[in-house]
Parts: structure tokens; sequence; C-alpha cells
């Protein structure tokens, strides 16, 4: 193609172009019009060509004498642009417990509008509200979401906020922010949150669970190092409705001793830590339990979602006033301390607590055995003159768990002769063989025979190695060695 440009008063003409038809008996000719940036919004440009007069030809004819108009009017636009309201104090209306809500509306023949919220950190509104705070915010807020409730935002980190929106034009049109309003009353009154009952559970690879750990309200024990469980807990409403999306929560756990320490945000890597079953997503709505599910006096329950990770909300519905939220916990023991009982509660998004707890739920992490060891015992003389025979040893033993299939017990002995009063130099250790062979251990606990080759000892002493699969161990309850004088 060939290109012309042109800056021109009206009924300017501009460049020209040669053509080699050839024998073709007829021609079309485009022409594309690329408006620079000199020209101004509504401009009318007309381009007309007139086979008589505008059109030279050699060699050949042109048949018609009608001007070819081609009008079309410019409408220049910028691509995007931003518009943020001046600084709004919270501490400007007093009396009030929480910031309400945002109210806008837009016109969007096309393109788009994204509201965001901003606040104060050293200049005026010059950090974004974070979605831990906010969930949203960070992609920005269509007009659909008007009203949206900020009254779970801290009015101590976020005292003074601004609105900003983000504008994006369209092929032809730009939208229209009409109007928009800020409010310090929560959009249905004061609520208040109490986390009002909780029940443990098995995990299950999906958003339902099916077998309890514990009754209702009663703390838990897991069995094996590094389990799966799950939460299930319940958020009481009071005072007004919630309305969906209204407030954002995170779950934290704290080691007890006596008491429930300091709390910490369960993560992905903490002592107690989120667990990420294969099929359910994050957030997904949970699958209610009617039967096992935690309930709270005769109040109505709304089942939230299922969560593998901070934070979370009221995604899935409201939750009227004198109802429960429920929401489902995937979690596990992330190498926690064998034997160690840790706390749960649930905080808002920004870290202040709930108006009230009425239980909290704890769960204690299994016992943990090493999966072997050595005992070895002090040496001692039996009574009586010498020289003696040993005879017998036998033992009682059990295990932590009976259905522990390896854990076993397996022993050695070792004499020594009197050196005044003290044991002298010290066989081998050995089993009922007397060889001093690694491989010989007595293992029948009922009872097994000495070998004669040490009678006439005054002194013997006996070791017990102990094999377990780490979540049970064998327990030696006494050793009995027979003798004779």
């Amino acid at each position: 193609g060939t290109n012309q440009s042109f800056s021109a008063a009206d009924e300017a003409t501009f460049g020209s172009l040669s053509l080699l038809v050839g024998n073709t008996v007829q021609q079309c000719v485009f022409i594309v019009l690329d408006v620079g940036s000199s020209a101004g919004g509504g401009n009318t440009i007309e381009i007309e060509i007139t086979a008589s007069g505008d059109v030279a030809v050699t060699g050949a004819s042109v048949s018609g004498t009608f001007p070819v108009q081609i009008p079309g009017t410019s409408t220049i636009r910028a691509d995007s642009g931003t518009i943020r309201s001046p600084e709004a104090d919270f501490d400007w209306v007093t009396g009030q417990p929480n910031w309400g809500e945002v109210i806008w509306s837009t016109t969007e023949t096309e393109g788009d509008i994204k509201l965001r919220l901003y606040y104060t950190v050293s200049a005026a509104c010059d950090t974004i509200v974070p979605d831990a705070a906010l969930s949203g915010n960070a992609a920005g807020f269509d007009a659909v979401a008007s009203p949206l409730n900020i009254s779970g935002l801290s009015t101590v980190t976020y005292n003074r906020v601004c609105l900003e929106a983000t504008l994006i034009a369209g092929t032809t049109v730009s939208p229209t922010l009409n109007n928009w309003a800020l409010s310090w009353v929560p959009p249905a009154g004061v609520g208040t949150f109490n986390q009002s009952a909780y029940r443990f559970f098995q995990n299950e690879d999906g958003t339902t669970v099916v077998t309890a750990l514990a009754a209702l309200n009663t703390p838990a024990l897991l069995t094996s190092q590094n389990q799966a469980f799950r939460l299930r807990l319940l958020i009481h409403r009071g005072g007004s409705a919630l309305t969906q999306n209204g407030q954002s929560f995170k779950l934290q756990y704290a080691a007890k001793s006596g008491t429930c320490g300091a709390y910490s945000d369960v993560t992905t890597l903490s002592s107690i830590a989120f667990y990420d079953n294969p099929a359910p997503a994050d957030g997904s709505p949970l699958t209610a339990n009617g039967s096992l599910d935690p309930t709270h006096a005769s109040d109505p329950v709304v089942a939230e979602t299922y969560e593998e990770l901070n934070n979370f909300t009221n995604s899935v519905a409201a939750i009227p006033a004198g109802q429960d939220g429920l929401w489902d916990f995937a979690l596990r023991s992330n190498s926690a301390p064998s034997e160690t009982t840790y706390c749960f509660r649930v905080v808002k998004s920004d870290g202040s607590l709930l108006d009230g707890y009425s239980f909290t739920p704890e769960i204690t992490t299994a016992i943990v055995f090493a999966a072997s060891g050595t005992y070895v015992s002090n040496p001692f003389k039996p009574s009586g003159s010498l020289p003696r025979a040993y005879n017998v040893i036998e033992w009682r033993e059990s295990k932590t768990n009976p259905s522990c299939s390896t854990c076993s017990l397996r022993l050695q002995i070792r004499t020594a002769p009197d050196v005044g009063g003290s044991p002298g130099t010290w066989s081998v250790w050995f089993g009922p063989q007397g060889t001093g062979d690694p491989a010989d251990y007595f293992t029948i606990s009922r009872g097994e025979l000495i070998p004669t080759n040490r009678n006439g000892e005054a002194w013997v002493q006996y070791r017990v190695e102990f094999s377990g699969d780490g979540s049970a161990s064998p327990i030696l309850e006494k050793v009995i060695i027979n003798y004779q004088s």
C-alpha cells in the first residue's frame, strides 16, 4: 500500500497516488484513514474523490463522473485515568464504632470502572488497603458491589481513607462515575461475633466430614505424627445481620502449658499447619453433615466454606442476626512436639479479637516414640556365697499399642568377678549361645537358659534393645534372673 500524511485546512488537497491498472476492467481502491493526535474530539472528516476531475487517466478511460464521498467522525479519548477522593478521617464523626459502607454509581455504556480504597500511612492515602483486610480490593470493585460493607476495617489501622476510581475507556465512549459516598454507620447496625462451638474430625479428601475425633466442644487427641485432621467451627452473629463477604477472618493457634499461650497465624509451615487436600479447592462451599456438625443451642447454622489457607470470609451467604456461620478447616500436625496441646481461635483479619469466645478448640499431638533404643541396667551382685550358677533369664513386656506388629524386645547379659567389692573385668555381652556373637540375644520373654560357662561370676548386668514403629513402643515391665549359690 501507499501511505500519505497531511495537516491542512478544510477542503485541502493532499498527495497523489499512481496505480497501474493494465487490462483490468474494474479496479477497487481502498483508503484507510488514521486520525493523528492533532485531531480533536468530534471533528468531521470527509474524503471526496471525483472521477472526472481528481483521477487522471493515461491510455484508458474511467466511466462515471459522480464523486465518491467517505465521511466519518473522529472521537479522541484517553485509554484510562483515575480520580481520587479527598482523605476522610474516621475521627471526624464521634460516637461511631465502625466504618460503614461505600456507595457509588456509574454509567458504563462502554469501558469499565474499578473502585479501590487507600489509607494513610505516612502521606495522605499512600497505601492501598490490602485484601487481607478488604477482600477483592487489589483487583477493584465493580458498581454491582455497591453498597460495599467496610465495617470490618480496623478504625485504628485504617483511620484515614480515600476512595479511588480507575476509569477505562471503551472503543468510542468513556464511562462516567456519577457519584460516590462513604458512611460511618454500619449498614445494619453494630453486630457482634462469638466463637460459639466446635468439633474435630478425621480428614477426608473432600468438602465433607465423616468421622468425629471427639464429641461436641471436646478436646481431641491425634494418634500419629504429622496427622491431618479437620476442625469445624461456629461463629455466632449477634446484634445485626452480617452481609455476604461482610467480614474477613483468620485462624490462629497457640501451644498450651496450663493456659493457652501466645497466638500466631496458622500457615502452611507452622507447627499446626493448613493441609492441602488433593481434591477440594480452598474456599469451596463446605458440605454440611447435619448429624455431626457442631451446634450452638438451637440457632440456625449457615454453612460457609472449606478452608486450606488464611484468610476467610462468609463468601457463601449472609449470616442473619442470631444465627451461626460454619467453617471447615483442613489442618495437620507439622512435626509438632510429641504430646503437646494446641488451642485455636478466630480473629478478624486485622488481628482484632472477636467479641467473645464461648469455646476454645484444643487438640493434643500424638505421643511420638523413637523407632529404636537401648537400656543398660545397673550392675548388681546377687546375695549368697560363691560359686553361684545363673540358670534362667525371663522378663515381662507389653506395648503402648497392642496392634503394633513391629514392637519387640531382645536382651543380652554380661558377668564379671568381684574385685574388692566392685566388678572386675566384664565379659562380652552374650545371649543363650554364650559366644559373644553380636547376633546372640535372648528373645523368649517367658524364659531362656543362661550358658553355664559364666557360672561362678559375682556380678551380672543386662541390656535391652527396643524396637518400635515411631507411633508405638514396647514396654519393659521387669526382668528376672534366676540363680543359685
